[in-house]
C-alpha cells in the first residue's frame, strides 16, 4: 500500500518536512490535494486507489516574508532539489526537482495572478521571496482562503510526520478554480485531469455536500460574475454522459489503469450523476444549519 506511489510518498514526506516552517502559509493544491481529501474527516471511502500524480503543487502568497525562517530556496537546496525551467520561453514552468532527475517526482510553487502589476502578469514566474519564485496562476487566491486542515498522521504512510498539519483548499474553492481556469491558455491534458479530479471530489465528499455548499456561499475572493460563469461552464461540461467533462473524466480513469473494485465499475452515467448532484447542492439557495 502507498499514499500515491512509493517514490512520490518518499518525495512528499521529505519535501513537506523541509517546508515545516512554512506550513501555516502554504496550501497543497492540484492532484495531490484530491488524494489528501480522502483522509479528511468529512470524506467517505472511495472504491479505488488514487489514480495518481507525481507532481506536488503548492500555492504560496504573492509576498512570503522570511520572519526569521530559512528561505524556501535554501530549504529545497538542503534536500537536494534544484530550480529547473521546463518548457519553452513562452510556456515555461519552474519546478524544484532532483538535479539527476532519477526521481520523477517534483514540486511546483504557484501564486495568484490577480493584483500583480501588468508587467508581471505575462511572466513565467515572479519573485515571492528572496531567491525564490512562483508561477502566477489566475483564480488561485480563493484556494488560500478558508482552507481545510489535515493532520498527516492520519495517513498510514505518514504516521512519522505526526506533528505536521497540511492545508488544502476547501473543496468549493478547488472546484470553482478548476472550472474558471479553463478559460486560460493551458494544455489539454491539464483540462482532462481536472475533469477527473472534479469527479473525485464529488465522490469523496458525497456525504458532505452541505459542507461544500456552505464553503461555496462564503468563497473569497469570488465575484458574482465568477460564480455565474462557473455555474454555466460546470453545467455545460458535465451536462450528460456524452459531454466533454464526463468523457474526459472517464478517459483519464481508463488511461491511468481503470482500477476496478469487485463491487463497483465506474461509468459515464455515474460520473455525470455524481458531479451534478454536487453542483446541485453547491449552488442551491437553501440554508442548512449544521
Amino acid at each position: 500500500m502507498s499514499f500515491i506511489d512509493p517514490e512520490f510518498d518518499n518525495f512528499f514526506a521529505k519535501t513537506i518536512s523541509a517546508l515545516e516552517p512554512y506550513l501555516d502559509n502554504i496550501v497543497c493544491v492540484g492532484g495531490c490535494a484530491t488524494a489528501l481529501y480522502r483522509y479528511h474527516k468529512y470524506a467517505s471511502r472511495v472504491p479505488w486507489d488514487f489514480l495518481g500524480t507525481m507532481d506536488l503543487d503548492v500555492a504560496v502568497p504573492q509576498i512570503l516574508p522570511l520572519n526569521n525562517r530559512p528561505p524556501i530556496a535554501e530549504l529545497m537546496n538542503n534536500i537536494g532539489l534544484k530550480e529547473i525551467f521546463c518548457g519553452n520561453k513562452n510556456d515555461a514552468v519552474i519546478k524544484y526537482a532532483p538535479s539527476d532527475r532519477k526521481n520523477s517526482a517534483d514540486i511546483e510553487f504557484l501564486c495568484d495572478l490577480s493584483g500583480l502589476p501588468q508587467k508581471d502578469q505575462n511572466r513565467a514566474a515572479i519573485k515571492v521571496q528572496k531567491g525564490f519564485s512562483a508561477q502566477p496562476l489566475r483564480y488561485l487566491a480563493m484556494s488560500l482562503e478558508n482552507t481545510w486542515n489535515l493532520k498527516l498522521k492520519v495517513i498510514p504512510e505518514f504516521q512519522n510526520l505526526k506533528d505536521l498539519t497540511i492545508q488544502v483548499p476547501n473543496p468549493a474553492a478547488y472546484i470553482v478554480s478548476k472550472i474558471l481556469v479553463r478559460d486560460e491558455k493551458r494544455k489539454p491534458e491539464f483540462f482532462q485531469k481536472d475533469c477527473f479530479y472534479i469527479y473525485e471530489v464529488s465522490t469523496t465528499f458525497r456525504n458532505s455536500f452541505t459542507k461544500i455548499h456552505n464553503e461555496y456561499n462564503k468563497l473569497s475572493p469570488c465575484t458574482n460574475r465568477w460564480k455565474k460563469r462557473f455555474e454555466q461552464n460546470a453545467r455545460t461540461l458535465f451536462a450528460d454522459e456524452y459531454s466533454e467533462g464526463t468523457v474526459n473524466a472517464m478517459g483519464v480513469y481508463k488511461d491511468l489503469g481503470e482500477l476496478k473494485h469487485p463491487n463497483f465499475e465506474l461509468t459515464e452515467e455515474i460520473v455525470c450523476r455524481s458531479v451534478n448532484k454536487m453542483l446541485d447542492y453547491m449552488t442551491s439557495t437553501f440554508v442548512e444549519y449544521q
